[in-house]
C-alpha cells in the first residue's frame, strides 16, 4: 500500500510537470522591451481552431473563450484587438520576417509540429513572435499543440483554452515568463483537474508587467521601484525580486541583472514590501528588501547589501492532498485545505510554513512527513483560508530548523 501511495504521488507529479508553455522570439537584433506600436492588433484564427477537431473537444466555446481572454488584455492595455477568420493553417516560419499576419491554429501541419519537437507531449502552446530593429512587434503567431487535449467547460485532464489564450497572447503582446507560480505567465500552468479548473484571467503581477511594457498612465498608475542588490555571493546569477502589498498580495515581480540592479514597474499608487530570492545549483538564499510606498506614478529608488547565503532547502512542488505539482494551487477563502509540499533538504523535518497573508494560517502542529521516495521530501500540513482574505496570490515560506527558508513565490491563488 505504502508503494502504491508512492507510485500515485509522483504519477501526479509527473503528470503536473507537463504542462509548459513558451515563446519563440524571432527577429533582428537582441529582444529588448518588445511591444506593438499599433493600438490595433489583427488576430486571424484558423479554420482548424473553430472546426471540429479531436483536440478540442466537441461543444467547446473556442470564439467565446478567445474573446474574453482579448477583453481582459484590452482592458488593461487600451489596444484593440480584431478577430478575423482565414483559412490559413501554418505558423510563418522562423526567421527576420513572417508574413504579417498574427495566426491562431491547431493544425497538425509540419511547421506547426516542428514547434513541439523537443517536447511534444509536455507543451500546449507556443507563441513565435516577429520585431523589427526598432524593438515593434509586427507578427505574433500562436500554435496550440494538436497532440493536446482541450476544452471550455474545465473537463478533467484537458487544458483550458481560456487560459492557454490568456497566456499565448501575453506572450505575443511581449510578455515573458513570470517567477510567480500564480501568474498567468507562469511557465507551467497545470490541465483542469482537483486542483485547478480554469479558466484564469491575468493577475496583479501580469497587469503590472503590461503596464509597464506599454507605458500605460491612467489615474494613479503606475510608478516604479528600482535600485541594486549588492550581493556577497560566490554566484552571479541574479535573483528575483518581488513586491507585497499589504494585505500581503504579490504584485509585481522583475529578475535582477547579474550585477544586482533590478526594475520593477506598472505598480499603483501604494506601500508595498519588496522582497529577493536567489535559486541556483550552489542552493537557495531570500531575504527582505524593505518597505516603498509609490505616490502619483512616481519613482523609488531602494537599493541594500545583501548576503546570499545558500541553503540545499527549496520548495518545488505544492498541491492539494498528496498531488504535489510546480503550478499553484487554487484555493476557495473560507475552506480549510490539506496542502502537499515537496523539494529537497527537509528530510528531517520542516520547522514551520507561513504565507504573505495572516489570513492564510498553517497549523503547524498539522504538519507531517510524507514519504514519496527517494526523488523528494514531502510533508503535508492544513491549512485554513479566512474568509475575509482578499483575491489574489500570495507567497508560501518555509523554514528549516536551522532558519534556512525557501519560498514558493505566489504559490496561492485566492479566490472568492
Amino acid at each position: 500500500m505504502k508503494r502504491l501511495l508512492q507510485l500515485l504521488a509522483l504519477t501526479a507529479l509527473a503528470a503536473a510537470q507537463a504542462s509548459a508553455m513558451s515563446a519563440e522570439f524571432a527577429g533582428a537584433g537582441t529582444p529588448k522591451d518588445l511591444r506593438w506600436r499599433s493600438s490595433v492588433i489583427r488576430l486571424a484564427v484558423s479554420t482548424s481552431i473553430t472546426s471540429q477537431n479531436a483536440s478540442i473537444k466537441a461543444d467547446a466555446d473556442v470564439l467565446g473563450a478567445l474573446r474574453r481572454s482579448v477583453a481582459e488584455w484590452e482592458s488593461v492595455t487600451g489596444l484593440q484587438f480584431r478577430i478575423e477568420s482565414t483559412d490559413g493553417q501554418n505558423v510563418s516560419p522562423a526567421g527576420s520576417a513572417g508574413d504579417g499576419i498574427s495566426l491562431i491554429t491547431i493544425a497538425p501541419t509540419q511547421e506547426n509540429m516542428q514547434l513541439f519537437a523537443g517536447d511534444p507531449f509536455g507543451e500546449s502552446a507556443r507563441t513565435r513572435v516577429f520585431y523589427n530593429r526598432r524593438g515593434a512587434i509586427t507578427e505574433g503567431d500562436i500554435v496550440l499543440n494538436p497532440l493536446q487535449q482541450f476544452s471550455t467547460d474545465g473537463t478533467y485532464g484537458t487544458f483550458d483554452l481560456e487560459t492557454t489564450f490568456s497566456h499565448e497572447i501575453g506572450h505575443l503582446l511581449g510578455l515573458r515568463h513570470s517567477a510567480v507560480a500564480g501568474s498567468i505567465m507562469a511557465e507551467r500552468i497545470p490541465r483542469n483537474g482537483d486542483v485547478y479548473v480554469g479558466p484564469r484571467t491575468p493577475t496583479e503581477t501580469d497587469i503590472a508587467a503590461i503596464r509597464d511594457l506599454y507605458a500605460i498612465e491612467t489615474g494613479s498608475c503606475c510608478g516604479i521601484v528600482a535600485g541594486k542588490l549588492g550581493i556577497q555571493s560566490r554566484t552571479s546569477k541574479g535573483m528575483t525580486v518581488w513586491a507585497e502589498d499589504g494585505q500581503g498580495r504579490v504584485t509585481a515581480q522583475a529578475e535582477s541583472g547579474t550585477d544586482g540592479t533590478y526594475r520593477i514597474g506598472g505598480l499603483a499608487d501604494g506601500k508595498y514590501q519588496l522582497f529577493w530570492q536567489g535559486r541556483d545549483a550552489s542552493g537557495t538564499s531570500i531575504g527582505e528588501l524593505g518597505p516603498a510606498t509609490v505616490e502619483a506614478g512616481s519613482q523609488i529608488a531602494l537599493s541594500k547589501r545583501v548576503v546570499a547565503e545558500p541553503s540545499d532547502l527549496s520548495i518545488e512542488y505544492i498541491g492539494l492532498n498528496l498531488q504535489p505539482g510546480d503550478a499553484a494551487v487554487t484555493l476557495r477563502a473560507g475552506r480549510q485545505y490539506n496542502i502537499c509540499l515537496a523539494g529537497h533538504g527537509f528530510s528531517s523535518g520542516l520547522a514551520s510554513v507561513s504565507f504573505s497573508s495572516k489570513l492564510i494560517h498553517a497549523d503547524q502542529n498539522s504538519l507531517i512527513r510524507q514519504d514519496l521516495g527517494d526523488k523528494v521530501d514531502a510533508i503535508t500540513i492544513g491549512i485554513t483560508v479566512d474568509p475575509e482574505t482578499r483575491p489574489g496570490v500570495y507567497t508560501l515560506y518555509a523554514e528549516r530548523r536551522d532558519g534556512a527558508r525557501a519560498a514558493i513565490i505566489g504559490a496561492v491563488v485566492v479566490t472568492k
